[in-house]
């Protein structure tokens, strides 16, 4: 090709380019979660960028918003002589799921992994986190934040025994300044972290304040009343 010197210049060779591999993924009945786009300069060091989405994939138009994210974030440095795209991981594909009468894509999953995939394209892979759970009775070490990226599919287990816990977690445990005007549920012992030395031995509560709010409340066996948590 000639040489390109912008960005919008590329879009139109990257799109033959990927559709090309969306017929071939097609016929082999196969996605990717991973391209390989090398740009080619004449007096410069390639430029090599990694196209990742949050799950299978072989859309053409995905691929290519993708890398014009990619591209907005990180312009050229040089003219541009030859583009090489490659695919390295094939993934099977799975039937598909939550199609209407015309044929068209109900799936939830498919829309989650699109707006994941561009996030992570405008923003950077590191820059998105999700929430795992953690083997730890205590509530502020019983999660930690992960890859969004699932590596492996994870079973969930039936939670309609668990008590109920609240969505939002303070920081950290706040004293209880005042009596609350009702209370609801609990006691819930919660004991442990004697194996790192930040051992816990609390009885929870949900609580109404007398402000009106929903909170989840603890007494502490050694230092009193606490809040550590809102219920919407």
């Amino acid at each position: 090709m000639q040489e390109i010197e912008h960005t919008q210049g590329l879009l139109f060779p990257l799109q033959r380019m990927l559709s090309e591999l969306e017929d071939d993924l097609c016929w082999r009945q196969q996605d990717t979660d991973s391209l390989h786009l090398i740009l080619r300069h004449r007096h410069e060091e390639d430029t090599r960028l990694r196209i990742r989405t949050s799950g299978p994939e072989h859309r053409a138009e995905v691929f290519l918003n993708l890398i014009r994210l990619r591209l907005e974030q990180q312009p050229l440095r040089a003219p541009v002589i030859a583009v090489v795209l490659s695919v390295r991981r094939f993934l099977g594909r799975e039937a598909p799921t939550g199609q209407d009468l015309l044929g068209e894509s109900q799936d939830l999953n498919e829309a989650w992994h699109t707006l994941i995939s561009r996030l992570q394209a405008r923003l950077g892979e590191q820059s998105l986190k999700r929430l795992s759970p953690q083997a730890d009775h205590r509530p502020e070490r019983a999660w930690s934040a992960t890859e969004v990226q699932k590596k492996h599919k994870t079973r969930l287990s039936a939670t309609e025994h668990l008590p109920r816990r609240p969505l939002w977690l303070l920081q950290g445990p706040q004293p209880l300044t005042e009596p609350p005007a009702a209370w609801f549920a609990g006691p819930e012992r919660i004991s442990g972290g004697w194996w790192d030395g930040q051992r816990v031995h609390r009885d929870y509560y949900i609580a109404q304040l007398q402000s009106g709010q929903l909170a989840w409340v603890f007494r502490d066996v050694r230092e009193g009343w606490f809040i550590h948590g809102w219920f919407g």
